[in-house]
């Protein structure tokens, strides 16, 4: 099955109009039609925001899975970083403490450098 047949499915299961669909995504009623009849496709971030309002996981979406459920739940990680922001990882089994805190270093130093090249410019 399709994104949209299951967008579809998933909108009808949730006893919303394509209208109530569109606020929540912040997109139009139009937008959502396309999207259930197959002529246009969501970016990832819209999947993400369909994926919310649905009640359910990207995957489900995208029909890697049939189940709708965020079974990847309880495998998120959620790892602090500077700032108050967080990044989020699945499946980090097999990855000690070292190994987490040197990923999370990484992602400070690659966003570090990313601010000094923006303020350079």
């Amino acid at each position: 099955m399709d994104i949209g047949k299951r967008i579809k499915n998933r909108r009808k299961e949730k006893n919303l109009r394509q209208e109530d669909l569109a606020k929540k995504v912040n997109v139009s009623s139009q937008v959502i039609s396309n999207w259930e009849r197959g002529y246009t496709e969501p970016s990832q971030s819209d999947v993400a925001k369909l994926a919310d309002a649905l009640d359910c996981s990207t995957d489900f979406l995208h029909g890697r899975t049939d189940d709708p459920s965020n079974s990847n739940e309880e495998k998120l990680k959620k790892l602090p970083l500077e700032e108050g922001d967080s990044i989020h990882f699945f499946d980090m089994e097999g990855l000690d403490e070292d190994d987490i805190e040197f990923i999370k270093n990484q992602i400070e130093h690659l966003r570090k450098k990313a601010k000094k090249n923006d303020t350079d410019k």
